[in-house]
C-alpha cells in the first residue's frame, strides 16, 4: 500500500465579467474551452484535481461534473451540475431558497445533474442580467 499526494486547484476556465455576451458567443466559448478535472503535476508523482470555474462578474459557476476518463470538453462528460457562488464567499448559493433562483426552469435539473450546455447559456445569461443589475443598486 501507498500514500499518494494530491492538491487542489481552482482553475478560472471562462471570464464573462466584461463586454457583451449573446447565447452564440457563450455556447462558442464553452465549445473551445477544457474541462480537466485532474492531471498528473509535471514530476508525475502529486495528483492535481481542478475545479471548474466561469466567472461572470460577481458570480462563479462551479461544476459537478460525472467521472470520465480522458474527457477534456463538457459534452463529453454528458449531464453535469453547478453550485453558483456570489462574491468571494466559500458557500454556495442556495438555488432552491433564494429569490432570485428559485423560479428558474433550470433549478428541477441542477437537483438531479442533468443541466446541458443549452442550460448552462441560460443560467450564464441570468447571472450576467443580475450582475448588471447588481451594479445600478
Amino acid at each position: 500500500m501507498s500514500a499518494s499526494k494530491s492538491k487542489y486547484e481552482h482553475r478560472e476556465i471562462l471570464n464573462f465579467s466584461t463586454g457583451k455576451v449573446t447565447k452564440n458567443s457563450i455556447l462558442r466559448s464553452l465549445r473551445k474551452a477544457d474541462f480537466i478535472q485532474e492531471y498528473y503535476n509535471e514530476s508525475g508523482i502529486s495528483l492535481v484535481y481542478v475545479n471548474n470555474e466561469i466567472k461572470i462578474g460577481m458570480y462563479k459557476i462551479c461544476f459537478d461534473l460525472n467521472v470520465v476518463d480522458k474527457a477534456k470538453k463538457l459534452k463529453q462528460y454528458g449531464k453535469f451540475g453547478i453550485y453558483i457562488y456570489e462574491g468571494k464567499s466559500f458557500l454556495p448559493i442556495d438555488l432552491d431558497k433564494d429569490s432570485r433562483f428559485r423560479s428558474q426552469l433550470w433549478i428541477h435539473d441542477n437537483r438531479e445533474n442533468k443541466l446541458t450546455m443549452s442550460r448552462l447559456t441560460d443560467i450564464i445569461l441570468y447571472c450576467k442580467r443580475l450582475d448588471k443589475l447588481k451594479s445600478f443598486l
